[in-house]
């Protein structure tokens, strides 16, 4: 988990120096957005024991916390700490999966509210979406984040959420997007659409104004 969260000191560190509450919002969806490429490892899972701990630090000072907090499913809990307390970064990933396309995908998720504290009290919270893999057991193995990535910043009123594209041949808001792709809009409360998001995770992040 701490792989995901690798872009942190420069993202979220310019979040917190935003003075603007929407480029902040920004900010903190180009961190989100930005680590999701390391899902594509495929990495074999650790499974940690309830308890068993690990603290790191990145370059800059910012600081580290984890913890197994649960077994059946497992659980963690984590904690992100700018070294000038700009920023604190906190959260429960709980992790879930399933078989499905019968049996040759597995469809899984680290479930649970993150959520990014600034100074000002302005607090982001997001959930990551659901990852498909395919080919389990037959096929070209395939890799995708699936449904949406969805952020809320109550105190000032803003909200997004990022539909991903299910590939190529599928019809998705009028286009038919690598299945890499999204797209959505930052809104406010009322509903008016401030910007237009679109992006990959693989390639870029355009915020369309």
């Amino acid at each position: 988990m701490c792989d995901y969260f690798c872009t942190g000191p420069t993202y979220l560190r310019k979040a917190a120096l935003e003075q603007d509450p929407v480029e902040r919002f920004k900010a903190v969806i180009a961190f989100v957005v930005s680590g999701l490429h390391v899902a594509a490892s495929q990495r074999k899972p650790f499974n940690s024991i309830i308890g068993e701990t690990f603290q790191g630090q990145w370059p800059d000072g910012t600081k580290l916390y984890l913890e197994s907090t649960g077994h059946t499913p497992p659980m963690l809990s984590f904690l992100v700490e700018h070294v000038d307390q700009l920023y604190t970064y906190e959260g429960t990933f709980v992790f879930t999966g399933k078989m499905a396309s019968l049996g040759n995908a597995l469809v899984g998720r680290q479930g649970g509210k993150n959520r990014v504290h600034f100074r000002d009290g302005t607090v982001i919270e997001f959930e990551y979406p659901f990852l498909k893999m395919g080919g389990i057991l037959y096929g070209k193995r395939t890799l995708q984040w699936i449904e949406a990535l969805e952020f809320r910043d109550a105190r000032n009123g803003l909200r997004a959420k990022l539909e991903f594209s299910q590939g190529p041949g599928v019809v998705y808001g009028g286009n038919s997007l690598p299945i890499d792709c999204f797209e959505g809009h930052i809104s406010n409360d009322g509903g008016y659409k401030i910007c237009k998001v679109q992006g990959s995770w693989l390639e870029f992040l355009r915020f369309n104004e």
